[in-house]
């Protein structure tokens, strides 16, 4: 469940598939913070569309997380560049950066 981008010979991993039983709304947002923070200080010409991780909770989503905490918890430049496309009521949600936008997308 890895995917690389390469130059020459230094490899950056940009997809986890991530899964445990339950993700705290912190635990979200660092996935978050991480997948802009890697993404955005990337040359630009080495930006593109892509997933960066596949968080995978055993129980499912709805009963832990609320939108409000994931924002709260969240830098505000990454804030400002996040849309969330889930309720959460799925295992899986999805943590992509599309590019030239900049923009974190959530979705399951």
């Amino acid at each position: 469940y890895a995917c690389y981008l390469s130059n020459n010979l230094l490899s950056i991993q940009l997809l986890n598939y991530i899964e445990q039983d339950v993700f705290s709304a912190g635990e979200i947002s660092t996935y978050i913070e991480s997948c802009y923070d890697t993404m955005t200080n990337l040359p630009r010409s080495r930006q593109k569309d892509i997933v960066c991780y596949i968080l995978n909770a055993n129980n499912s989503f709805n009963f832990f997380i609320m939108e409000d905490e994931i924002l709260n918890n969240l830098n505000p430049e990454v804030k400002e560049y996040l849309e969330i496309e889930t309720k959460f009521k799925k295992e899986s949600i999805i943590i992509k950066f599309k590019y030239p936008e900049n923009k974190i997308i959530i979705s399951d």
